[in-house]
């Protein structure tokens, strides 16, 4: 039944196939090529960068961030914000962001932002960070990269 839906659908709309490895993006998102698998928090860098001007949306240009918010799991699995960190001052091209991803960033597997050059993102990258474009909620998208809220047995 789905099939036959999707396959009316392709007809009049771009369709887009995701798998279980690469995890849907918030709907709206724009996380990045669809299929392509997002990044996952790991032992070695378990939290999540975004960049906001209200805590609560990813609405900023990178290079407009004063600070960074930096996500990531409680004791109980659950991500949370722990804390801001101050971003480098504006300007000195590819030392800001070469700054940024070891001063700031250090720990973190992705970095969400409204907009992002593509020197900064290659500059981030080559640091082990991958930058993710969208413009949704902090949480949800946050939730997403961290597995949807999915709870561990026995939570309930």
């Amino acid at each position: 039944m789905l099939a036959a839906a999707r396959k009316d659908a392709a007809g009049h709309l771009e369709v887009c196939e995701y798998s279980e490895e690469s995890i849907a993006p918030p709907p709206g998102g724009n996380l990045q090529k669809p299929g392509a698998p997002l990044p996952k928090p790991s032992k070695e860098r378990p939290n999540v960068a975004v960049v906001s001007s209200n805590g609560m949306d990813i609405d900023l240009h990178l290079g407009q961030a004063g600070q960074v918010l930096i996500y990531g799991p409680r004791e109980d699995g659950l991500a949370c914000l722990l804390e801001a960190r101050p971003a480098p001052a504006a300007g000195g091209g590819d030392n800001r962001w070469q700054k940024l991803a070891e001063e700031c960033l250090f720990d973190c597997c992705a970095l969400l932002t409204a907009s992002a050059g593509d020197n900064p993102q290659k500059v981030l990258a080559a640091q082990g960070v991958k930058v993710l474009i969208t413009e949704e909620n902090i949480e949800g998208t946050v939730d997403v990269l961290y597995g949807g809220g999915k709870k561990k047995k026995g939570n309930r």
